[in-house]
């Protein structure tokens, strides 16, 4: 178990006193901010006097109640964020100038954001209320985003220190009781906060970790008190072993590599805090699951800014380069650092600066900028087959270190994943490292993405995945509607997975077995095979196929994918389905997407084609052929 690794004598003896706590200089050390590159220096200090005078915006009671009356959550969510992503701007600004030229901003930004009703987002409201209205200054419900405020403020009072007492002696002081009030008390008080585990047995998700990251940062930082600091930090550790014990063996994350960021990736701030805060003597990079974690990142990556999106994630993506080149150094993997390397160049990192709230990560950013520079450009792995059993996630590639050829990716699993979409048996095929067939993502949320209607949201049935639908009946969510029979192999000429994917489907759709096999012939094609049997007759079988290409239907019983235009310059992939038997129906079907971060990913509209079968009889086979010619 992950607590016995670290056990509370253990943390009594390593874990130093906040004076000795200097994982970054404060202001203080001039000679290292001094050595930070001109280009870096020169950037903060211009973000930063961008926001000299800057207008905190209101948060006003009517955006916080948009979220209950109408699902917005981007109304209140843009002003409260841009306050902190000012202060951040702001802090290191005065940090690299050191001259008091920004400190009257950053005390507004202290001050306004201690006067904020509640740091918890209307999203995640959850106090003794029960509801969504804007809750009282007396919660003590810590969310994502209170524990954020609390971390940001914190770093904030680390590397300004006395500085801030040139503005006010109260300030910093005030800074310092409402992290304690707001976060700080509450999480040792309570242990009945869902996301901690400590209540109760149901896995916890991303929010674990990244609550305690922020959680344990304040402790380190502020906490002065020996027996409370190290009580913090036991519990701390026991509720992070909830989610360590809790994650998969094989370190693939269900949540998708948008989530590792905040899953595996907010893990690793935790374990390099406690590094950090005992100078070394606490570490468990060497332990295997914990290197797993790390290696999803880049075994999820397709080509370019394309990502492996099953559930909750973005296609298109990157992940923060230093994190993935700090897990992947600690850990010991070359592969892992490389990419990381890789990513900072792709994000033109020394052009764009850094964009994470976190200060955390943004004092690693900056700090560890010259040993990545030093590293040269770095490559992608592009692992050519990966199969995580845990999580029944297959993939694989024509030919390792290259996207030239296809990639293909299926699921097993079961639809009550963390940020589930009903998705047993779904499959992805990329060409030449362009898209061709999809699995589209997620639309920006809104209150309805995690209510009673999220499976009424397009993007998240079955019959907007590359699925069959039985009838008129699609899967359905729930842990027992579920893969069976999940079945990998490997070898230099092929690759591929096989799962009875009926169990995902209610009663109601009549499925006695349903064998979907998803073969990559390397080199050559794409094959799905779907041989059925139903228990009773049902008028048609639909296999729907989303792609953002432009479709013809050329032949019976062939389809051309023809390139098309996405956001942001890129284009799809082109190519040619075959299936047989050739009678099947044809429908095409453009579907405009008006939602703007599905818009970054896909562009302006997305195609669904439908094959359908019309009195399929109890049994029979479907096969479905992608080549690139």
């Amino acid at each position: 178990m992950f607590t016995h690794h670290f056990p509370i004598d253990s943390l009594r003896q390593h874990i130093v006193s906040p004076d000795r706590f200097r994982p970054w200089p404060t202001i203080d050390d001039r000679a290292r901010w001094l050595a930070v590159s001109d280009a870096t220096r020169t950037k903060w200090i211009t973000r930063g006097s961008y926001r000299l005078g800057f207008a905190w915006p209101a948060l006003l009671a009517t955006n916080y109640l948009r979220f209950m009356r109408d699902g917005d959550r981007k109304n209140y969510e843009g002003p409260y964020f841009a306050r902190r992503s000012t202060l951040v701007d702001l802090v290191l600004a005065e940090c690299f100038e050191d001259k008091g030229r920004f400190l009257d901003d950053i005390a507004n930004g202290i001050w306004t954001i201690c006067e904020e009703t509640t740091w918890v987002v209307p999203a995640h409201s959850n106090d003794l209320h029960g509801d969504y209205g804007p809750p009282d200054a007396a919660g003590t419900w810590v969310d994502l985003f209170a524990s954020e405020t609390a971390m940001i403020l914190a770093w904030t009072h680390y590397l300004l220190g006395s500085r801030l007492a040139k503005v006010s002696g109260c300030v910093d002081v005030r800074l310092i009781k409402e992290i304690r009030r707001r976060v700080l008390d509450p999480l040792m008080q309570r242990d009945d906060m869902g996301w901690m585990g400590l209540s109760h047995n149901d896995p916890v998700n991303n929010w674990n970790p990244w609550i305690i990251s922020n959680w344990l940062a304040c402790l380190l930082i502020l906490e002065e008190d020996r027996e409370k600091r190290i009580a913090g930090i036991e519990k701390c550790v026991r509720s992070l072993g909830r989610f360590v014990d809790g994650y998969p063996r094989d370190g693939g994350c269900d949540e998708g590599p948008m989530y590792w960021t905040r899953a595996g990736g907010s893990l690793f701030d935790c374990l390099d805090l406690l590094y950090q805060a005992s100078e070394g003597k606490l570490s468990l990079y060497q332990d295997d699951h914990i290197k797993e974690i790390g290696r999803f990142v880049h075994r999820a990556h397709v080509s370019g800014p394309y990502v492996l999106n099953f559930a909750d994630a973005l296609a298109v993506m990157y992940s923060d380069p230093t994190l993935v080149y700090w897990y992947g150094k600690r850990i010991g993997d070359r592969e892992m650092m490389s990419f990381g390397r890789w990513l900072r160049v792709q994000l033109g990192l020394e052009d764009r600066g850094v964009w994470d709230r976190s200060m955390g990560r943004t004092l690693r950013t900056v700090f560890c900028e010259e040993e990545l520079r030093e590293g040269g450009a770095g490559q992608p792995p592009m692992v050519r087959d990966v199969f995580l059993s845990d999580i029944q996630v297959f993939v694989a590639r024509d030919r390792a270190g290259t996207d030239a050829g296809f990639f293909v990716a299926a699921k097993g699993g079961h639809n009550a994943e963390s940020h589930n979409h009903n998705d047993v048996g779904n499959f992805v095929v990329y060409l030449d490292g362009k898209p061709l067939l999809i699995d589209m993502g997620v639309e920006t949320y809104t209150r309805k993405t995690f209510g009673p209607e999220r499976y009424e949201i397009w993007t998240m049935p079955s019959g907007f995945h590359n699925l069959p639908t039985i009838g008129s009946v699609q899967q359905k969510d729930g842990r027992s509607y579920a893969a069976r029979d999940v079945r990998h192999h490997v070898s230099d000429a092929s690759a591929s997975l096989t799962l009875d994917i009926a169990g995902a489907y209610p009663a109601q759709a009549g499925l006695t077995k349903w064998i979907r096999t998803v073969e990559l012939t390397r080199g050559k094609r794409v094959t799905v095979t779907d041989r059925y049997e139903l228990s009773a007759e049902v008028p048609t079988l639909t296999w729907s196929l989303i792609t953002p290409c432009t479709v013809r239907s050329t032949s019976p019983g062939t389809l051309e994918l023809a390139r098309a235009d996405l956001s942001g310059g890129r284009q799809s992939s082109q190519g040619i389905v075959r299936y047989a038997p050739i009678g099947l129906q044809v429908d095409v079907a453009e579907h405009e997407i008006t939602d703007a971060q599905l818009a970054a990913s896909w562009g302006k509209r997305l195609c669904r084609v439908r094959l359908k079968l019309d009195n399929p009889g109890r049994a029979g086979e479907v096969t479905t052929v992608v080549s690139a010619d």
